[in-house]
């Protein structure tokens, strides 16, 4: 099985996070852009298609992700108060594991590694490095990773 690699860097201007998607030669691939206030994401064009992050409801702590309006899988904490994050498709569940720093990350289909991300930060933003098989779709865990770490930093925050 053939492994693709993908390097996310983050930016911030103004209220505005953004997050270069290269792969491993540093050749833009798309970019994902999340607004500070609201926290939605906007619409990312990848691979000739157009992928959308929508929140569930208010008081959800589950996305559904949308490829060209149709619904690909739900993205989000098992519960409340878990520390598990489930990819969830209609056919399969894919689990994101990390450590305590969020900074080795891990996903799972069942026992099987699908994915592996790490994480480093420069002068206060992240950079991530993800490895994927080629059969995967790589933009879910993409938006997966940068979700979850914008989570973690608005709990932090108190938000």
């Amino acid at each position: 099985m053939n492994i693709k690699k993908y390097i996310i860097k983050e930016g911030r201007k103004g209220f505005k996070t953004t997050f270069e998607i290269m792969d491993e030669f540093e050749n833009p691939v798309t970019r994902i852009l999340f607004n500070a206030f609201s926290g939605k994401m906007n619409a990312i064009e990848y691979d000739g298609a157009v992928y959308e992050l929508r929140k569930r409801s208010m008081f959800s702590f589950r996305h559904d992700i949308f490829k060209n309006g149709d619904f690909v899988c739900s993205v989000g904490l098992k519960h409340g108060f878990s520390g598990t994050w489930l990819i969830q498709y209609p056919d399969k569940t894919i689990a994101m594991r990390s450590n305590m720093s969020f900074k080795n990350i891990n996903f799972y289909l069942g026992d099987d590694d699908v994915a592996q991300a790490s994480r480093k930060s420069k002068k206060f933003k992240a950079i991530f490095g993800l490895a994927v098989y080629e059969d995967v779709d790589a933009i879910v865990f993409m938006i997966s990773l940068v979700n979850r770490l914008m989570q973690l930093r608005a709990a932090m925050a108190g938000v």
